[in-house]
């Protein structure tokens, strides 16, 4: 009960004051200060149990040296090199020198990394966090701190309740958990086991109603509203509700279903969203917004595929082979040249057999080999390693959907990409601009980065160009707070057609307050 009670009055009082400014991507915490609102009398028993760790006993001292070029050394890192190169473009917000970033990994699920700003070094976190039914976030961190705060689940197991870890020497260390029960209903506490200074809403109050969403347009890594959010969450548990209801032996049904994914992965599989100078974002938002709907949602999805009950027994679901021994089985049997497969190619060939293996072994097996006939009449793999992070990213990423489709178009579209590069200037040194003045180049270049590297180098290139007859970003730190926020405000559209025309807004906004 004494960890219950602790570890909910943190939790709340972190929601409450989730609007604090501050630095940090997420909202400002201190477990400490919520210790003294503790039942007193329990706290005194067990203070070790019932007292989080303190984010001021694991200060960090900051780093503002040169920005190390991420390191990808695990198949980890290679798997999510897209998501991990992202954090370059990210300021320091962990542990004074990292930038850590997380993604979904599933609903109520997030996975992520902290990358070494000094080093380049990718240090996974302890692992996943889910199902946390509490306030608050479920991963929880400071600029200027070695504490990491996970709750809920991790890997989707063990003990429920709030985890904490310490980042030592390149690696999380756990400190200690803060277990909480989950009663019969499954929520974190019954009413009867909370606080009575956190009254459970009342019965009688009407629900909420549910949130509107808005279809994002095709494309990846594209920025997209709170709106548009909430629809790809929603989506992702109506399609998990279908999934459950489709028949894999009725080739119709597959054949919706392959739609439906392939519709959402083209709007959803990659997205960026926009986090205010408190470090609440979009997603964090929209995540809220739709997951008490998380019932009626499945049900729309397995509604899809509702049928009319006949009353008799379902065909059993046929045996799944493992994945990557399938790959390696039918590679063993496979043409001459294709004994060795690298990494992306072996990727990609799983990656469009993916749903096929839902469909049984045998559909499995005919699509890769498919894919291997098809990648013996395609070119291989083309060496990528002397390009910069960001023309890699670029290149990787105009050519997602197309791996999607397997490794030989996949292969096609990363030498096509290279022809299209050699006839283009390579990537300009951004480094000698100010942190403003670099992101609003690689925002107003976003959408040829989009394109690959040979775009994304000529927007860039075009952008110094502009920026060359323009003013230099003025200083802003004589304002207040507030003038500081009304001129960016005032700036932001400007901010995302490049650098030139973001500095001339800013200086305007100056001699407007007669600076």
């Amino acid at each position: 009960m004494l960890g219950i009670i602790a570890f909910i009055g943190v939790i709340i009082w972190l929601a409450s004051h989730s609007d604090n400014a501050g630095t940090s991507t997420t909202p400002v915490y201190d477990p400490s200060k919520q210790a003294s609102n503790f039942d007193q009398d329990a706290a005194s028993k067990k203070p070790s149990e019932s007292e989080p760790p303190k984010f001021s006993d694991y200060l960090s001292e900051p780093y503002d040296g040169p920005r190390a070029s991420v390191n990808l050394v695990s198949d980890f890192d290679k798997n999510f090199r897209t998501r991990i190169r992202g954090t370059q473009s990210q300021p320091v917000n962990f542990a004074g020198e990292y930038v850590l970033s997380t993604w979904g990994c599933g609903m109520s699920c997030s996975m992520g990394v902290a990358v070494s700003s000094r080093t380049g070094r990718v240090v996974a976190l302890p692992g996943t966090a889910c199902c946390w039914k509490g306030e608050g976030e479920r991963v929880i961190f400071k600029k200027n701190s070695r504490l990491l705060v996970l709750a809920g689940l991790i890997n989707e197991g063990g003990k429920y309740g709030a985890h904490f870890y310490e980042l030592k020497n390149d690696q999380f260390v756990h400190v200690k958990s803060i277990v909480v029960k989950e009663d019969d209903s499954g929520s974190a506490s019954s009413a009867e086991s909370a606080p009575r200074a956190y009254p459970s809403p009342s019965t009688s109050q009407q629900a909420p109603s549910r949130p509107t969403e808005a279809k994002p347009p095709v494309g990846q890594n594209l920025v997209l509203s709170r709106e548009q959010i909430r629809y790809c969450l929603a989506e992702d548990i109506r399609i998990d509700g279908a999934k459950s209801a489709i028949n894999n032996y009725i080739d119709a049904d597959v054949d919706r279903f392959n739609t439906m994914v392939a519709d959402y992965n083209s709007r959803c599989s990659s997205f960026q969203y926009q986090t205010n100078n408190r470090g609440r974002n979009d997603l964090n938002s929209a995540q809220r917004d739709i997951e008490p709907f998380r019932s009626q949602l499945q049900s729309e999805g397995r509604s899809r595929f509702a049928r009319v009950s006949t009353g008799s027994l379902s065909t059993p679901a046929p045996t799944r082979a493992n994945q990557s021994a399938a790959v390696s089985s039918i590679q063993d049997r496979a043409t001459v040249g294709l004994e060795s497969l690298t990494y992306d190619e072996k990727n990609a060939i799983e990656t469009a057999c993916i749903l096929k293996r839902s469909e049984g072994a045998a559909s499995y097996n005919r699509c890769v080999s498919a894919q291997l006939g098809a990648l013996a009449n395609a070119p291989r793999t083309p060496d990528l390693s002397l390009l910069s992070s960001d023309e890699k990213d670029a290149i990787e990423t105009a050519c997602i959907l197309k791996r999607n489709e397997g490794a030989a178009s996949y292969n096609r579209c990363l030498t096509s990409q290279l022809s299209s590069l050699a006839n283009a200037p390579r990537k300009p040194d951004l480094s000698g601009l100010a942190y403003d003045e670099r992101d609003a180049i690689e925002t107003a270049c976003i959408l040829k980065r989009s394109e690959g590297a040979a775009s994304y180098n000529r927007c860039l290139v075009a952008q110094l160009g502009a920026l060359a007859s323009a003013p230099r970003l003025p200083s802003l730190s004589g304002l207040t707070y507030d003038e500081k926020d009304a001129v960016e405000t005032a700036c932001i559209l400007k901010r995302s057609e490049g650098a030139a025309n973001y500095n001339r807004c800013v200086v305007a906004q100056l001699r407007a307050l007669g600076r």
